[in-house]
């Protein structure tokens, strides 16, 4: 990527007001009906994404059309012409940073909601949410150096103790998965 930070915000704002100047219409935006995504943490906080998005509902002639406007777009937020791959129904990039490369897939995948303008502050909310349950439940740790090494083998003897100590945590751990297995938010 282009180590000019591209301020997309601005940059449609400014698009829009061309169209509206002009008097054009919205232009159209086609989501993906497949997408192949691939994140790998790299070294310290960097991170490779392979994304892949298909459009195999659009009549050919209006997906070339497409997909040199996708391609044009992500040239122009930075992307390198050899990070960009034509593929026979869509685009395939390949995206190197920080974790803000996931804010594009998330964008992505939240579009494939028809309603999502509406409903976002909802799934946002929802976002925090399991955020904040899952920081509870969990100790994160993104490496598995002696340090974590330690807290793992920590984690297991005390795990171990308790089993011991208390029989029938194995069976009310199992009634609360199986109380709520199959019903996701």
């Amino acid at each position: 990527m282009s180590e000019k930070p591209v301020d997309i915000g601005s940059m449609f704002k400014e698009l829009q007001e061309i169209y509206q100047k002009y008097g054009l219409p919205k232009g159209m935006g086609f989501v993906p009906d497949r997408l192949e995504i691939t994140l790998q943490r790299r070294e310290g906080d960097r991170f490779e994404l392979t994304y892949s998005e298909f459009f195999s509902y659009l009549p050919s002639e209006v997906f070339s059309t497409a997909r040199e406007n996708v391609t044009q777009f992500f040239e122009k937020m930075g992307l390198l012409p050899e990070a960009i791959d034509h593929l026979p129904d869509g685009v395939k990039v390949h995206i190197n940073g920080d974790f803000r490369v996931a804010l594009f897939v998330m964008l992505e995948t939240l579009l494939q909601n028809r309603n999502i303008k509406s409903e976002l502050p909802h799934y946002m909310g929802l976002i925090g949410t399991y955020l904040d349950i899952y920081s509870d439940l969990f100790s994160f740790h993104w490496d598995f150096e002696e340090e974590t090494r330690r807290k793992w083998t920590d984690y297991l003897t005390i795990l171990d103790r308790v089993v011991q100590e208390n029989p029938s945590i194995s069976s009310e751990i199992q009634e609360v998965l199986k109380k709520h297995a199959g019903r996701p938010v």
